[in-house]
């Protein structure tokens, strides 16, 4: 199975567990869905809701649980996290969507402005 392919199916398997509806995990993907399950009971909040994995936290939990991460398996714990954040952003009912990122570069004016 490609990578991409097994993307797609893991992130329906997500959604679908999300929504309450029966889960069919493909058997490729069993050992980095139990990952991001682990991963994501770890999740932290903020004020307007969840907070994404970070690289630095899958890298900690990779080195404390004795598991040697590739590269594609970041690609698929990631897109495994994005699809969390839609959908819990999505469910939320208050019409607020996922904090946009800041778009365009941080210009030295814009940092003074915010840090002084």
């Amino acid at each position: 199975m490609r990578l991409d392919q097994l993307e797609k199916l893991l992130v329906a398997a997500l959604r679908s567990s999300m929504a309450g509806r029966p889960t069919v995990v493909p058997e490729p993907g069993r050992l980095v869905w139990s990952w991001f399950i682990e991963l994501s009971s770890t999740r932290t909040y903020h004020p307007a809701g969840p907070n994404a994995v970070s690289f630095a936290e899958i890298e900690a939990w990779a080195r404390l649980s004795g598991w040697t991460l590739q590269a594609h398996h970041i690609r698929l714990l990631r897109a495994l996290d994005a699809a969390w954040l839609d959908v819990a952003y999505a469910s939320r009912g208050d019409g607020k969507t996922k904090p946009k990122k800041p778009s365009g570069a941080l210009s030295a004016d814009a940092f003074d402005a915010v840090f002084g």
